[in-house]
This record gives structure tokens, sequence and C-alpha cells, in this order.
């Protein structure tokens, strides 16, 4: 992750929204990819992928959340 959200100043905060953004998408695509794949979720690349995407999608709703 970025910087701690505390740390993140109102002048950033839409430029650290927007990088969380795309690395959502990124996160998504990856899990995506790696389901297609494999059937099974004991696979340690499927287990990186969803913690990849879990991390990147609390970023992304934390940082929301601040710009409202």
């Amino acid at each position: 992750m970025r910087a701690a959200l505390h740390l993140v100043d109102a002048p950033n905060l839409e430029s650290e929204w927007r990088l969380a953004t795309i690395e959502v998408h990124a996160a998504r695509r990856t899990f995506e990819g790696i389901l297609r794949q494999h059937t099974a979720d004991s696979d340690p690349d499927y287990d990186r992928a969803w913690l990849r995407l879990w991390r990147a999608e609390r970023r992304w709703n934390e940082l929301a959340r601040l710009m409202d």
C-alpha cells in the first residue's frame, strides 16, 4: 500500500484516489486471469492475487470515503 490514509493530504487525495482506481482495475484483471487458468483456490498465485485485490479495493474505498 502507499502512505497511510492519515498521511494523505487534501491536495493529493484525488491523485491518490486515481492511482488507487488504476490499481483496483489492474488487480481485478490479474485475479480474473488467474481464475480462468486455475480451478483450485489453494494455489499461491491465487492467494496473492486475491490479497492484492482485497487491499486495492479497501484502499480505494477508504480514499473514496475521505473524498466525501
